[in-house]
């Protein structure tokens, strides 16, 4: 008995009649009809609403056509519904049972395909709120199911599915063992990111046992099906011999093929191959090429470029296209770059702004740990060249020179620096310089234990060093 017939059969049955008294699937049925009414409105927007509150369909329920009573045009609709069968529910007998058997609306839905289960399994995956009337809401467990049954069938792309659900504890628990076997049945099958993900975990060693050598036979299948991401690795890997027998010249054709597709790491050491000789016939030609390529996206690239072209090694010498490739990867971040860079401008003349730059790029410089910038810097805030004259800073940046050095003898001329500082400052300010000289050697020390360490590290990092802050705090 669906709603309508109910609320029909409610509006056409007299308060106090045997039907409503006795009829326990009616009195049950109008009970869920009320609880439905206190469904907010804002549900009816999904398709499985949509339909019940429709206004047409309550018009239909509460206005039956002229001539005609609500129970006969109920008894019609379960005609419909059932035809063949007589609804006895004008009779005031109990409605008639849907068909049984052979009947055509018994029959149960055809089993979905592979390509149908992985299509459902990926919107219970990923969940999408409203498209077209429809609510898909995110049901990891449901898809689970779905790519299940669609993997049991071959289905390489449901199993890679599988894979990443055990991988990432996607409502089952995280087993990685899990994931690298179904990521081998999906690879076998074909799936190149399943190949991928397969090869990563046996080059790390995550979950399963560590396999340098399985890892390259699945990078390798992956790269010769063309899939990007692992060129440059399985490159690296054959350019460093990591795990398997070295081979430059097979690490230079995937270069190139990574380098090709605008892979930045790629063109860098495809570059730095062919200034070497390494793996490919020298030519510093092709070798400026590649660095030009790689220069929008690695800093290595503009400095290996800027040098180039200061000296003139296999490109014409050319001093502006140098100052801009240094100032590129300066700006980047290259501590080298920020050396060269305050010597380019140091050499520029005795330009109030052209000394000004030097000395500004040699104290970033110093403050990454470079022993030669931090000399430089303190003889320009010692002299007033590009600075103002500061003997403070001139001498911090001595003492940071000095202990980059780390206890080697210092050179005649840093002892004669100081011996000048020495005698123009105060003790307080001697003491005030050592302050700074200690507060710039712990920020180059941060530098370098930071350097190349990714967000996330970086962000472990921080909170352990405020945990262990905290602690010392209350051990005072």
């Amino acid at each position: 008995m669906n709603i309508r017939s109910l609320l029909t059969r409610w509006r056409a049955t007299p308060a106090g009649h045997p039907a409503i008294v006795h009829d326990e699937r009616f009195r049950v049925g109008l009970l869920a009809v009320f609880l439905l009414a206190a469904i907010p409105v804002s549900l009816t927007n999904c398709s499985v609403f949509s339909g019940m509150f429709s206004s047409g369909h309550l018009e239909e329920s509460y206005a039956p056509a002229k001539g005609t009573s609500p129970i006969s045009r109920q008894d019609d609709a379960e005609a419909q519904r059932y035809p063949g069968k007589e609804n006895s529910v004008s009779q005031g007998g109990e409605p008639n049972e849907p068909p049984r058997g052979d009947s055509p609306a018994s029959n149960l839905p055809p089993e979905k395909s592979a390509a149908e289960l992985l299509a459902d399994g990926k919107l219970h995956y990923e969940g999408i709120p409203f498209v077209g009337g429809e609510c898909v809401m995110q049901d990891m467990s449901k898809a689970f199911v779905e790519f299940s049954r669609a993997a049991e069938m071959g289905n390489a792309e449901a199993q890679r599915y599988l894979g990443i659900m055990h991988m990432l504890g996607n409502s089952v628990p995280r087993d990685m063992a899990q994931a690298a076997e179904w990521f081998r049945k999906a690879a076998e099958n074909g799936d190149v990111t399943a190949a991928c993900l397969l090869a990563r975990l046996c080059d790390t060693g995550n979950g399963v046992p560590l396999d340098k050598a399985r890892a390259v036979e699945w990078y390798r299948k992956a790269a010769e099906k063309g899939h990007p991401v692992v060129l440059t690795r399985l490159a690296q890997m054959l350019a460093e011999g990591d795990g398997i027998p070295q081979d430059k010249v097979e690490a230079a054709h995937w270069y190139r093929k990574a380098a090709s597709q605008g892979d930045v790491k790629a063109q860098l050491q495809l570059g730095m191959m062919y200034a070497q000789g390494d793996g490919v016939p020298q030519d510093k030609a092709q070798a400026a090429e590649w660095f030009a390529k790689a220069a929008e996206g690695r800093v290595e690239a503009a400095f290996l470029l800027a040098r180039m072209y200061e000296t003139g090694d296999g490109v014409p010498q050319d001093k502006v296209k140098a100052l801009e490739y240094y100032d590129k990867a300066a700006r980047g971040g290259h501590i080298l770059a920020k050396y060269h860079l305050g010597m380019s401008y140091s050499r520029e003349g005795l330009t109030s702004q052209a000394q000004s730059e030097a000395t500004f790029w040699f104290r970033e410089a110093a403050e990454m740990g470079h022993v030669g910038a931090a000399l430089e810097t303190a003889v320009r805030y010692a002299e007033g060249l590009g600075a103002d004259k500061d003997i403070v800073q001139a001498y911090a940046f001595l003492r940071l020179h000095m202990d980059l050095r780390d206890g080697e003898t210092p050179t005649d001329k840093v002892e004669s620096l100081k011996a000048a500082l020495e005698q123009q400052m105060t003790p307080e300010q001697q003491s005030q310089a050592r302050r700074k000289a200690a507060a710039l050697l712990e920020n180059v020390q941060w530098h370098q234990e930071t350097a190349g360490m990714s967000f996330v590290d970086l962000i472990q990092l921080l909170r352990s060093r405020q945990k262990d802050g905290a602690q010392d705090g209350l051990t005072r």
